[in-house]
This record gives C-alpha cells, sequence and structure tokens, in this order.
C-alpha cells in the first residue's frame, strides 16, 4: 500500500478500474503503485517534480486543493517528459 494521507486503497482500485477498464476491487488490484514524489516532503518546484518522475512510466498525479475537500488529478499512461506525447489512455479526475 501506498504511503498517502490523500487516498485510500479504495482510490486505488478505482484507478485500477478506469486504467483497465474493467471492475477492479481491492482484493483483485493487479496493479503496483509507488509513491514517487509529494510536494510536502519533495519540494513543490517544477524541477523537483520532474527529477522524481520522469521516465518512470505511467502514472498517476493526485493534487488536494488548499482550503477544500477537493483532490484532482489525472493518469498519464507515458512517462514523464519535457516533450508532450499524444495518448488516448489518458485521464483526469476530481474527488
Amino acid at each position: 500500500s501506498v504511503d498517502s494521507v490523500l487516498i485510500n486503497s479504495r482510490h486505488f482500485a478505482l484507478f485500477a478500474s478506469w486504467i483497465s477498464k474493467e471492475n477492479i476491487t481491492i482484493k483483485n488490484n493487479p496493479y503496483k503503485f509507488n509513491l514517487l514524489y509529494r510536494g510536502s516532503r519533495d519540494g513543490m518546484k517544477v524541477e523537483e517534480f520532474h527529477s522524481k518522475c520522469d521516465n518512470k512510466g505511467a502514472s498517476i498525479l493526485v493534487i488536494k486543493i488548499q482550503n477544500s475537500n477537493y483532490i484532482v488529478g489525472g493518469y498519464n499512461p507515458v512517462n514523464w517528459k519535457l516533450s508532450w506525447s499524444d495518448t488516448p489512455n489518458s485521464f483526469i479526475f476530481l474527488f
């Protein structure tokens, strides 16, 4: 389980369902999620984000909106890098 203060195993099962386009539960989640970057731990600079996340494969970005209960984010199925990639399998979300 990922050391997250924003999301839990139910969120990971939901992300897995969206990625695989199948119904995934907490118990049958085939994906392994690793925490690569945490702004409160690693710094809030773009360079820090890219140094931790570039070329790591598919990733999910999760952001809590300050002074609210909103969590937003998105899924990128390709490597982060400083150039653009086009993919039909990306998604964004709002909780």
